[in-house]
């Protein structure tokens, strides 16, 4: 599976091509048109990246990533969602962390790398291999957004295939069921109960 994230690339005042000696301003509503487009595709210049894998064909708790930068600037950190994720082993040297899914919110968890401090990351034109493994639990196969920052400072989201856990409806399913047929139970009783003490109806 591969997934790539491109844009147009635009000047510094906004306009295809300008430089910063440009003097030149386009209209208003053109200026704020091209800072929408822009803005929506998060300013990503040229090739773009990709992320390519997931879920491990061959062993549903591992995810194998290869991240490749089709970019003019290195990649010096990247950000993977998750969920039970208990080993994260990015490119050697590299930095890491990883967060729990957040309970309260339903946030993903988050497997960070960074590059070394003074080390160029993943140069342009190149590419690394990420792994994650998922805990004993499991989970199941879905989507999410993974970020990219770059060395200019660019951060690149990219939906990615990614760890999920049960929705709330899906993880209470069992016991949700169970209240509904005892809520039906109870009124079917109530209702027999009143049924049989209401007083006969006398002949006319």
């Amino acid at each position: 599976m591969v997934i790539r994230t491109m844009a147009a690339c635009t000047g510094m005042n906004g306009v295809p091509g300008d430089s910063p000696r440009s003097t030149w301003r386009a209209p208003a509503a053109w200026r704020a048109g091209l800072f929408l487009t822009t803005w929506a595709a998060a300013t990503v210049h040229g090739a773009g990246i990709e992320i390519r894998g997931g879920r491990d064909p061959d062993n549903e708790h591992f995810y194998r990533y290869t991240v490749f930068d089709g970019e003019s600037s290195a990649i010096i950190a990247v950000d993977f969602p998750h969920y039970g994720a208990d080993l994260f082993k990015p490119p050697a040297n590299w930095t890491f962390e990883v967060t729990e899914r957040n309970a309260l919110t339903g946030r993903a968890g988050r497997c960070i790398a960074k590059a070394p401090a003074g080390q160029e990351g993943i140069l342009p034109g190149r590419d690394a291999e990420f792994t994650l493994r998922i805990g004993p639990r499991g989970a199941l196969d879905g989507t999410g957004t993974a970020k990219v920052t770059l060395a200019d400072g660019r951060i690149v989201p990219v939906d990615v295939r990614c760890s999920i856990g049960e929705s709330a409806l899906e993880r209470h399913a069992a016991l949700i069921g169970m209240v509904l047929v005892s809520a039906a139970f109870i009124l079917i009783s109530i209702w027999r109960a009143r049924r049989k003490k209401k007083p006969p109806i006398a002949p006319a």
